[in-house]
């Protein structure tokens, strides 16, 4: 139940992410500089902040584990919320400051899905007392994340053509399936690394 609202929560994100991304899109009364940080920084802040959103709601579903477990908010420290930050807010400013970002774009959210799917992780694996293994079953988990994350790109690209061309007015079919396929992503690897733990 919990993973349900979780899911609905992040899916009302999504959309209001739309409407934002939409409302900026339509400015023009923003300078060049002004748009790079917008498209670049502010937008990525945003997707990545619903994925916090449904990390935080949907905790002990994505890992697997039971009531007795500890909460989010129990393990939440600083080196947490620092290695959050960084992951969550400052990788899309350092990506968007590459030659050619555009071609990094598509990798940025399973990258930000992923690292913070292990950064969670890893203060619950410290409380349980086992080995901090980020790639249990590497072969077979690595083969599955590819599958799941390339399959996502390629599901929302098709989607993207399907739909109008812009979907909620600017927000392209692209982004927004590209956001909802960072779900099972998640699950993926959080049931994963969740098998490890005891609860």
């Amino acid at each position: 139940m919990t993973l349900l609202i979780a899911t609905i929560a992040y899916l009302i994100a999504v959309a209001v992410i739309a409407r934002i991304e939409d409302a900026h899109d339509a400015r023009t009364d923003l300078t060049p500089v002004q748009h790079w940080l917008v498209e670049e920084v502010f937008h990525p802040f945003l997707r990545a902040s619903a994925l916090l959103l449904f990390m935080v709601a949907g905790f002990h579903g994505i890992f697997g584990i039971g009531g007795g477990a500890p909460g989010y908010f129990d393990i939440l420290d600083f080196e947490l919320l620092s290695r959050g930050f960084n992951i969550l807010f400052i990788l899309p400013f350092l990506l968007a400051l590459l030659p050619n970002s555009a071609a990094f774009t598509p990798l940025l959210l399973p990258l930000q899905t992923l690292a913070l799917t292990a950064i969670t992780w890893l203060p619950l694996a410290e409380r349980a007392g086992v080995e901090a293994n980020l790639l249990p079953s590497p072969g077979s988990l690595l083969a599955s994340l590819a599958v799941i994350a390339i399959g996502g790109h390629l599901l929302a690209r098709h989607i993207g053509r399907l739909l109008p061309p812009r979907l909620l007015q600017r927000l392209a079919g692209y982004d927004l399936g590209l956001l909802v396929f960072q779900l099972p992503l998640m699950l993926a690897y959080g049931r994963a690394l969740g098998a490890q733990l005891p609860w």
